[in-house]
């Protein structure tokens, strides 16, 4: 039987992304404009209160994406290899495979 690893994984690529790329990346794939809009934080959680979210969490999660957003994700990690024995693939590899997903029906 395996042993547990007891361990939080961060999963990424071997290259950090912004939202930004993702945007331009899902739209090179999908064949039409994506754009990623930054929000404030404050618009953000209010976005996130109107759509149901209780203030605390609301407040919460938009500060959690400020410091996404202000690179706490710009990081790469081994986990992947390290779980699984093979690389991660890049995004754009990950979003070519699924590209169906963002098909228009």
């Amino acid at each position: 039987m395996p042993t547990a690893l007891n361990s939080d994984f961060i999963l990424t690529s071997d290259d950090p992304i912004t939202y930004d790329q993702v945007a331009e990346v899902i739209s090179a794939v999908c064949g039409r404009k994506i754009l990623h809009h930054r929000l404030t934080k404050e618009a953000l959680a209010d976005r996130y209160h109107d759509a149901g979210m209780p203030e605390p969490q609301s407040q919460r999660l938009a500060s959690m994406d400020q410091a996404i957003a202000d690179g706490a994700g710009d990081q790469t990690t081994v986990a992947v290899k390290a779980l699984t024995g093979k690389s991660a693939i890049s995004f754009p590899t990950f979003a070519n495979a699924g590209r169906k997903v963002w098909d228009l029906p």
